[in-house]
């Protein structure tokens, strides 16, 4: 999955998990069990 998605965007698979990672610390507080995630409250 995140070597078709580098391949798409001309990122290494590095940079791409980096980008994901990042974006996943953002959005969701914790996972408790793979598919069972908590999202994080934004400000508004």
């Amino acid at each position: 999955m995140i070597f078709e998605c580098a391949i798409k965007t001309g990122r290494t698979k590095k940079k791409e998990a980096e980008l994901r990672l990042e974006d996943h610390v953002r959005r969701f507080s914790s996972i408790e069990q793979v598919g069972v995630v908590t999202e994080r409250k934004l400000p508004e």
